[in-house]
């Protein structure tokens, strides 16, 4: 089955969604929502959140013996225990309380549909009659607009001077911008529009946020903001012409669209997430950190407080590579890179993304559903076709909780096609569209039945598309990176004993190689925000989180080392990123621990039996489940859901040590040393490994195991060297596809 136009990118600043919802303000609803709720300031702060109580480590729990003689394990669910706070969340501190989250869910549901069913196709018309340029000038037109919104905000916040800047860029652009069809203001005279709006006066006056709101056709907000919002339209002169605030969201969720869908679509809980960076984005801007002078001010002092991190001594038994002009910031910092890594063919059209007409590779792809497992739903997985219909195939897995449309998924599988591939897009196991649809297991993280499992669902795939769509593959690479690296390693150790894929090559970039080790370390980045204390984690989060969505929105090319030319391509600018080690360690923990909330409420919302918190996880009230959920370490989950489960399916009950043994590369220690087909790209600085785990991988592969000498993990991405060797490895796949070839 293919769905032909579902167009979908990576998400940049997930906030688009206050674009699509705010079509038209119902006053009438939110009069009787503030009656209903009352206003408040941030709420009861001492108010319970919900103490973890998940159940005791199952490896330390008394057995008892079955009639079979076979151990069974204790019941986990009635050995609950409290754990210490472990990962502070105080978006209900900041952005306001959910008493009515029922309410809002289903409201964000209406949402989330009339985007789907009403905006979608109307944002297609309009973008396929309108070329790029024309609804850009159309947005910068009704941006200059609506200044007096902006002024009068910044006067009553005493902020003179952003009022006397915002009053000069709309007169410069009414005047030398042609109507303010165009920015002279920022291009010549380097003036930025300042952003301001009612609630964040309202917030100035020290007015808390109240309630959370979702409001249809305004989307997510808060009882403050809400009612700000009123004051927003009252002063911005579009409200007054008939369909001026509809012609403004028109043109604005036309440019958004399609990160918003793909936000809907890879998140399991677009709600929550949506919630948490609302109170983030909101308290990012009340405090003026948009400003350039004042994250400046913010940088200095942070980079005081911080001192640079040494860095890591090479390692001469590993050859790494260096890569000339690259002068590394740590591994944590290094990491962020990943979020450089972008498809080129992107927004190069003359046509907006979602237009009939726009040509960017994102578009060129389509998405097919297969039948993986009987009594699940289809698996969907994107695709992009070379003309010949007996090209070789590339199946590419992302890392863990990644959705086949991430950026790193899309850039990859460009690098491919660019080498003559057909390739294929996969969600990762850990996602929650592959564990609703592919996953013959309740709960992921094993590794051998991972692997078993995403085996299953390429096999799937390669038989849709040979008999629906009259496709050979006489190649195949499977190729992928972090969690998607090992399990394309261990999918390689059972096809050396089975052979029923027929992968030509195996690459992998930057696999883990000990799953305790991965989960320790993954732990341990999760008490980094300590070092801020608990009454400037939320403060430095924020921040630390809008830094790195600025660097999504900016272009890039990937980094090409001084004194090499390539044709077509132009070096890379290598500048330093603005984190300190502490926010990019925080980011790539909360990054981490997005995946495995989507792990947890796919589990228990699935399996009901297997909720061992005391809080339910409800449809209309899941804030308690996620206030307790969120102080499950990664050791914990591993123990209280990966090993009770997988000791049930065996019957018996396994042990920590055998569960971490099985699911590391040491298992497979024989397929890597002796098959010639697999190839590892890795960094000398990855984080999730441990210098003895690397010098054992560079000894049991050889000159097969290639370390770069920076990147972190999958900053290396980053580097055209690394995305080079991609398309030469993919390379000497299609020149033996030709040598085969009758002359």
């Amino acid at each position: 089955m293919e769905m032909k136009r579902n167009p979908q990118l990576p998400m940049d600043e997930v906030l688009w969604a206050r674009l699509f919802f705010r079509f038209f303000l119902n006053g009438l609803l939110l009069s009787s929502i503030f009656l209903y709720t009352g206003c408040s300031s941030t709420g009861n702060k001492d108010e319970a959140k919900g103490t973890s109580t998940v159940a005791a480590d199952v490896p330390t729990l008394p057995a008892t013996i079955g009639k079979d003689g076979v151990e069974n394990a204790v019941d986990v669910n009635k050995a609950p225990i409290d754990l210490e706070s472990n990962s502070p969340d105080l978006t209900e501190e900041f952005g306001g309380r959910d008493p009515i989250e029922g309410f809002n869910r289903s409201m964000f549901t209406i949402d989330k549909y009339a985007l789907r069913y009403v905006v979608q196709p109307i944002v297609i018309f309009w973008g396929s009659l309108i070329p790029r340029h024309g609804i850009e000038c159309f947005n910068r037109f009704t941006e200059n607009v609506a200044f007096p919104r902006r002024t009068v905000s910044s006067l009553i916040q005493a902020k003179f001077k952003y009022a006397g800047i915002d009053t000069s860029c709309f007169l410069i652009n009414i005047t030398l911008g042609i109507a303010g069809f165009y920015d002279p203001a920022r291009d010549w005279f380097d003036l930025e529009v300042q952003d301001e709006d009612f609630g964040q006066a309202f917030a100035w006056w020290g007015i808390g946020p109240g309630v959370v709101l979702h409001i249809p056709f305004i989307g997510p907000t808060n009882l403050r903001d809400g009612i700000g919002e009123i004051f927003d339209y009252a002063f911005d002169p579009k409200t007054y012409i008939w369909g001026g605030q509809g012609f403004t969201m028109l043109n604005q969720s036309t440019t958004g669209y399609r990160e918003m869908d793909v936000f809907l679509s890879a998140n399991n809980d677009p709600y929550e997430l949506l919630k948490r960076f609302y109170a983030m984005q909101r308290y990012f801007k009340i405090n003026d950190y948009d400003r350039r002078e004042v994250m400046a001010e913010y940088q200095k002092k942070l980079l005081e407080d911080e001192k640079e991190p040494p860095l890591q001594e090479p390692d001469p038994l590993l050859k790494e590579i260096v890569i000339r002009g690259f002068k590394s910031q740590g591994p944590y910092i290094d990491t962020m890179r990943i979020g450089m890594v972008q498809v080129q063919n992107d927004h190069e059209s003359m046509w907006v993304d979602v237009s009939l007409w726009n040509t960017d590779f994102f578009n060129q792809g389509s998405v097919r559903t297969v039948k993986v497992v009987e009594g699940k739903s289809r698996m969907p997985y994107k695709i992009w076709y070379q003309k010949q219909k007996d090209a070789p195939i590339a199946i590419v897995l992302p890392g863990a909780g990644s959705h086949y449309t991430s950026n790193d998924n899309s850039a990859i599988s460009e690098i491919l096609f660019n080498r003559g591939f057909t390739v294929v897009a996969m969600s990762n196991v850990l996602n929650w569209e592959f564990m609703e649809t592919a996953a013959s297991v309740a709960v992921p993280g094993y590794t051998p039945a991972d692997a078993s499992d995403v085996r299953n669902a390429i096999a799937a795939v390669f038989k849709d598309l040979e008999e629906n769509k009259g496709l050979s593959f006489p190649e195949k690479l499977l190729i992928g990176w972090s969690n998607g690296g090992m399990l394309t390693l261990f999918i390689g150790d059972m096809e050396k004993k089975n052979p029923i894929l027929k992968i030509s090559r195996y690459v992998a970039i930057n696999p883990p190689v000990n799953l305790e080790y991965t989960m320790e370390e993954s732990d341990r980045l999760g008490l980094a925000w300590k070092k801020w204390g608990q009454e400037r984690v939320f403060e430095r989060g924020s921040v630390a989180l809008m830094k790195y969505l600025g660097i999504k929105r900016k272009s890039y090319k990937p980094y090409e080392e001084p004194g090499i030319v390539q044709e077509n391509n132009v070096p890379g600018e290598l500048k330093p990123l603005p984190f300190t080690e502490t926010e990019a360690k925080s980011l790539v923990y909360f990054n981490f621990k997005v995946s495995l909330e989507d792990v947890l409420l796919c589990i228990v919302r699935n399996n009901g039996n297997m909720n061992y918190f005391k809080n339910k996880c409800t449809w209309g009230n899941r804030t308690d489940f996620y206030h307790e959920i969120d102080q499950m370490t990664f050791a914990e989950f591993t123990k209280k859901y990966i090993l009770k489960y997988h000791s049930e399916i065996e019957n018996r009950q396994m042990t920590i040590e055998e569960l971490n043994r099985k699911s590391s590369l040491y298992a497979i220690e024989d397929f890597l040393r002796n098959d010639k087909n697999v190839c590892v790209i890795h960094s000398s600085n990855d984080f999730l490994e441990s210098s003895s785990e690397r010098r054992w991988l560079k000894d049991t592969m050889g000159d097969r195991c290639i370390f770069y000498n920076v990147g972190g993990h999958l900053g290396n991405l980053y580097l055209e060297r690394v995305q080079k060797l991609i398309g030469d490895l993919a390379d000497e796949i299609a020149r033996k596809e030709a040598a085969a070839l009758p002359k």
